[in-house]
């Protein structure tokens, strides 16, 4: 049972750690800023790449000290979908 507990935490921990993902921010051809998960298509003006990990996202070290605590104590995660206007 020993066994089991620790390698299923040692699964989680390397799943948590080897978490990233590639957002890209691009201009579309009508003007229109686009935010997603792919590569924009070769059309796409302003292409900005961005490397996240799994952490918040969000650089703490700029904020005042409170709000970088609530940041930390308080995350927030943003679901949407493709028909999201």
């Amino acid at each position: 049972m020993k066994f089991v507990s620790r390698t299923a935490i040692l699964a989680m921990l390397l799943t948590a750690i080897t978490a990233q993902a590639q957002m890209y921010k691009w201009v579309g051809p009508d003007g229109k800023v686009n935010y997603t998960d792919t590569p924009p298509p070769k059309s796409a003006q302003k292409v900005e790449q961005k490397n996240l990990d799994g952490s918040s996202g969000v650089d703490t070290a700029n904020l005042p000290y409170e709000l970088a605590q609530a940041v930390k104590n308080s995350p927030v995660t943003l679901y949407s979908t493709p028909k999201c206007p």
